[in-house]
């Protein structure tokens, strides 16, 4: 399994609960009324992305990755039987990894956008 680097410019949704519940209600309440509302709004785009995006790679990953090995033994059968039933694995696998791919396809057009006006 490849290593994942730790995203080194937000805290963690434990940091953002932490926070929230850290919140204290003194007068005047409107500042911390909007605080609260910011970190609750925060913390529910957090857990949207997680559940979509997140979740959506990694099982991505692992069947892409599924794929290749059923792809590598194609090259590697012995017999034209064998290659065939991993050739038909490799396509299955495909299919079933296109949809989480296209969960996955706005971030990466957006991150392919900042990363290249991050060079300009």
């Amino acid at each position: 399994m490849k290593g994942y680097p730790v995203n080194p410019f937000g805290p963690a949704i434990s940091e953002y609960t932490e926070m929230l519940l850290d919140l204290d209600f003194k007068p005047p309440y409107l500042p911390s009324l909007i605080y609260a509302f910011v970190m609750v709004f925060v913390l529910f785009l957090l857990v949207v992305f997680y559940l979509t995006i997140g979740i959506a790679t990694q099982i991505w990953s692992l069947l892409w990755d599924a794929a290749v090995d059923s792809f590598q033994n194609v090259q590697q059968a012995n017999s034209l039987i064998e290659s065939f039933s991993h050739g038909v694995a490799s396509g299955i696998f495909v299919l079933i990894a296109l949809p989480f791919l296209t969960i996955m396809m706005p971030a990466i057009l957006v991150g392919g956008i900042v990363n290249a006006l991050r060079t300009i």
